[in-house]
């Protein structure tokens, strides 16, 4: 008996928890491009520094002498060593795809005055609206030098098979910054 009464427990939460997550996925999809990810060339560009996370390169993500498929507004410039961004200085990178399983991440930043942050958003959108999803803010020092992992708290519920595609925006505040080889840690890592 006690193990019936156990059995009908674990079902009834069971269909509870999928009846949850069916009315919440059509309104993920609708935001953000639910997709099947194609796979690209990943690497370990942290490893030197103790993150041993497999990255991928976002589209146009090095700025090698392009700023192909980015968004930019203001005073934006590209340098040999990146992507500069002058005070309030927005770019918006083409889309990548992420998923629950590793949703992170990471960059390298620099700023000449002390002060200067980088506002960090993931930007998920559809033929009617987009929708900025601040991540965090990284303080850069003078030096060309990664940033923190930022975690993409994004509706990625569901999407562990697929995939969300997403673009990410950089905002300058407080003086000039400096971006260049934007990861993340794709949708099919670990």
């Amino acid at each position: 008996m006690l193990f019936g009464r156990a059995l009908r427990t674990f079902l009834a939460l069971s269909l509870a928890i999928l009846a949850s997550l069916a009315s919440v996925a059509p309104a993920q999809a609708a935001l953000g491009g639910s997709t099947s990810c194609q796979p690209s060339a990943t690497s370990e560009p942290f490893a030197a520094i103790g993150d041993p996370t497999t990255y991928e390169l976002i589209p146009g993500g090095d700025f090698a002498g392009t700023l192909a498929g980015w968004s930019v507004q203001g005073g934006d410039a590209l340098t040999s060593s990146g992507l500069s961004l002058s005070p309030d200085a927005v770019a918006t990178s083409p889309d990548a795809c992420v998923n629950v399983v590793h949703p992170t991440v990471r960059f390298y930043a620099s700023a000449t005055r002390p002060g200067t942050t980088i506002d960090v958003a993931a930007v998920l959108s559809n033929p009617a609206r987009s929708v900025a999803v601040p991540l965090g803010s990284v303080t850069p020092s003078a030096m060309l030098a990664p940033s923190q992992q930022l975690v993409l708290r994004v509706p990625l519920l569901g999407t562990t098979a697929g995939g969300v595609l997403l673009g990410l925006r950089f905002e300058a505040r407080g003086g000039t910054a400096q971006i260049d080889d934007v990861y993340v840690d794709p949708w099919r890592s670990g």
